[in-house]
């Protein structure tokens, strides 16, 4: 209706109104091109950390690319690099909200990182979307203000852990003493350290729980001491928890086979970088990893058989050189479902803003990406999946394994140092 009262306007001033008040009307009621808003990810591209931001942006750009040939991506990404430092994150952030004019953020990378994203998120009203972490600081309880500004894909890393420590319980009991967490001396950590204290206060009613914390620097791969705490202990702990990112995390285990000890080592999804495991090819120890994504090898899930064609046509657009220079990770895994999970809140949204890109996710509801079970987003639940998965790592390939078989990789007898 609209359109046809504008219209008889201008056949009304055509007809009456001199030359240049019809042309300047003409201009004046013109809807001007709108560009594509545009999303920003501060993620790590260089330093320690790099490759976890390039095996993400991977995974987007295998997202975005379904859908190219199929119908309009209502926004554009912009990348800045941030080597995993806080600090540069949130100069990342400001800049791109105030000379990019972002909406939102998309799958920055890391807790530390992602600490300061979140604060920036809630005070800017903007949407941090599908951040790379399981940070328990991005999922907070539905009357908390910063609640409508984190929306998660992912399980918490909580979630993981106690996940893989009730599944160690189960098979073979333990106590504290047979406990040691590996992580970063951050956030992260000391939330690794809650996490685990609930448990053990769980099982064990236990207050004050006493089991060795050994811990390393966030901006460098320096794990000497931690070792060295370890190799203090007699007898050796069982199992150890390794909450940290995949350099760190490799270089740790290394050394402790080195030393001659034989523990068991558990690591939460942030720590199964390819990375992680490239390092440990020729080291013989005993490692599983959590997932926050099914593996690849369980093919008969629709999204891991999409997931693999979508990165085969993505591959073939690449110069030759550069084919055979990555290979398909949980990382990009991850980033590619998230992608997918908001192309398909935005499919009926023609343009959209800050505003309504939080309520486009919040309308999904209960829905199906193929994952073997559905997920959910709404007003009041803002995280998508709550679904956690087991690999163990072997010969540098991590091996799909069930949570009920755990038993069967862990050590008979006596535990003993090689």
């Amino acid at each position: 209706m609209s359109n046809i009262r504008g219209l008889m306007i201008f056949v009304l001033l055509c007809k009456k109104a001199p030359f240049w008040l019809v042309m300047s009307t003409l201009f004046c009621t013109t809807s001007p091109v709108l560009a594509a808003p545009e999303l920003g990810s501060s993620m790590p591209f260089t330093g320690l950390n790099g490759s976890m931001g390039k095996e993400v942006k991977i995974g987007i750009s295998i997202g975005l690319q379904r859908y190219q040939n199929q119908q309009h991506i209502p926004f554009k990404i912009i990348y800045k690099d941030d080597t995993y430092d806080p600090k540069k994150t949130a100069k990342n952030i400001r800049k791109m909200i105030e000379k990019d004019h972002i909406i939102g953020m998309i799958n920055n990378v890391g807790t530390p990182t992602a600490v300061v994203s979140a604060k920036i998120a809630q005070q800017e009203k903007i949407l941090l979307y599908a951040p790379i972490s399981g940070s328990n600081f991005l999922r907070p309880p539905a009357e908390d203000p910063s609640f409508r500004y984190l929306i998660n894909y992912r399980s918490s890393y909580e979630e993981e852990v106690t996940r893989i420590f009730n599944a160690l319980m189960a098979a073979t009991p333990f106590s504290e003493q047979d406990l040691v967490l590996f992580s970063q001396d951050n956030t992260i950590g000391s939330g690794g350290a809650n996490w685990i204290d609930n448990l053990l206060l769980q099982h064990f009613n236990d207050t004050n729980p006493h089991y060795l914390k050994v811990s390393y620097d966030r901006d460098a791969a320096v794990v000497e001491n931690a070792v060295a705490d370890l190799l203090l202990v007699t007898p050796t702990p069982k199992y150890i928890f390794l909450i940290a990112s995949g350099k760190p995390a490799a270089k740790f285990v290394r050394l402790v086979r080195q030393y001659g000890l034989d523990p068991v080592f558990i690591g939460v999804s942030f720590v199964g970088t390819s990375t992680f495991a490239n390092s440990l090819k020729d080291v013989d120890a005993r490692v599983f990893i959590t997932r926050v994504v099914p593996p690849l090898e369980q093919t008969d899930l629709p999204i891991v058989q999409e997931f693999l064609a979508d990165k085969k046509k993505f591959l073939a657009t690449l110069p030759k050189n550069k084919q055979d220079t990555f290979t398909a990770s949980a990382l990009m895994f991850e980033s590619y479902i998230s992608t997918r999970i908001l192309i398909k809140a935005l499919e009926k949204e023609p343009y959209i803003d800050q505003y309504n890109l939080i309520d486009a996710l919040e309308k999904l509801g209960e829905f199906d990406l193929g994952l073997g079970s559905p997920l959910r987003l709404d007003a009041t639940h803002h995280q998508a999946s709550h679904s956690i998965w087991l690999t163990y790592l072997k010969n540098g390939q991590y091996i799909p394994i069930e949570f009920e078989h755990v038993g069967q990789l862990l050590p008979t007898g006596p535990h003993h140092e090689k």
